[in-house]
């Protein structure tokens, strides 16, 4: 069985961006993982490239399955994948050859339910590199109390920025979120905080992301219900939390900041004013929102965008208040 199991998800993405991510997998200085690819209903131009870059390495395998979204196809990795660790990857970036080595050995000397790396982001239409925000601790390896989780909450690693043990995974039934959830990535985030034990981390840009205008995440001001998208996250979190026996409060106080920086554009404030009041009663935010009220959310609440016309919500505190 291999060490590492790398899970890359595809759709119709170019030839040029795709052969790049797996040559630079290919390419690893550590050898012992598989490269699990799950083409998610892509084009045959797209699902015949996949065919042909696994045909150069026996330690690619292909699955060819319908259109299911990001988050179920990478679920679907997670039920093939046969390494004791596990990692994700974007199917147009790429990686430094000392990627997976160096993350296997901070996780394999402490011990660690996962460790993390650092990535910077290239943004295709400037043809630059940016950093991208993320914390650099004092510390190599942390156990996980109230604190570093609360520290974790607080700052976003996406899949490519950690190796996770498969045992945790399994153990705790992680996942990623479906049903077409922009966030779907943010929901293993927020498990993985909430059960790992203890983490590591390796104080290196190891990962490159690849940015475009049109990607989701970089789009998100044009969607409207990407907002919402938050807040089925933060519902799941919590109510998977609560039937293991974790408090859904807590979980909710220490993710405010997922509903916080959803900062998005609503065209419709009597739409948005329905459904905020719809998911402050499901999730019994009130006493959240209350407790909140001086530290996070007062200065989050509406600013005006005179260009656009529109109101821009940074905040969902104003919407809780009694009405007269």
């Amino acid at each position: 069985m291999p060490q590492i199991s790398v899970i890359l998800p595809v759709y119709n993405i170019k030839r040029e961006y795709l052969t790049k991510a797996v040559e630079s997998v290919l390419a690893q200085s550590f050898a012992d993982f598989e490269l699990l690819i799950v083409d998610d209903g892509s084009k045959k131009e797209t699902a015949d490239v996949c065919d042909e870059l696994a045909a150069k390495d026996k330690r690619v395998t292909v699955f060819h399955n319908f259109n299911q979204g990001p988050g179920k196809s990478r679920n679907f990795g997670l039920t093939q994948a046969q390494g004791e660790f596990v990692i994700f990857m974007d199917h147009d970036d790429w990686v430094e050859k000392d990627w997976l080595k160096k993350l296997h050995q901070s996780i394999v000397k402490n011990k660690s339910d996962a460790a993390f790396c650092y990535a910077d982001e290239y943004v295709e239409e400037e043809g630059a590199f940016h950093d991208l925000p993320a914390p650099h601790f004092d510390a190599e390896v942390f156990d996980m109390d109230d604190a570093m989780r609360n520290k974790m909450a607080n700052v976003f690693f996406a899949p490519w920025a950690k190796l996770v043990r498969l045992e945790i995974i399994k153990k705790h039934h992680l996942m990623f979120a479906e049903n077409e959830n922009k966030f779907d990535d943010v929901l293993f985030h927020i498990f993985l905080n909430e059960y790992a034990t203890r983490i590591s981390f390796v104080d290196e840009i190891l990962y490159h992301h690849r940015l475009f205008a049109n990607s989701i995440t970089g789009s998100s001001n044009k969607n409207t219900d990407m907002y919402f998208d938050v807040f089925k996250t933060i519902e799941s979190a919590a109510e998977k939390c609560a039937a293991d026996g974790l408090s859904p409060k807590r979980i909710l106080d220490r993710n405010m900041n997922f509903f916080c920086s959803a900062n998005d554009i609503i065209i419709s404030r009597k739409e948005f004013t329905k459904k905020m009041r719809y998911y402050i009663k499901k999730f019994g935010l009130k006493d959240v929102l209350r407790k909140q009220r001086n530290r996070k959310i007062r200065h989050w609440l509406f600013t005006f965008d005179l260009k656009k016309g529109v109101v821009r919500i940074l905040g969902i505190y104003l919407l809780n208040k009694p009405k007269k």
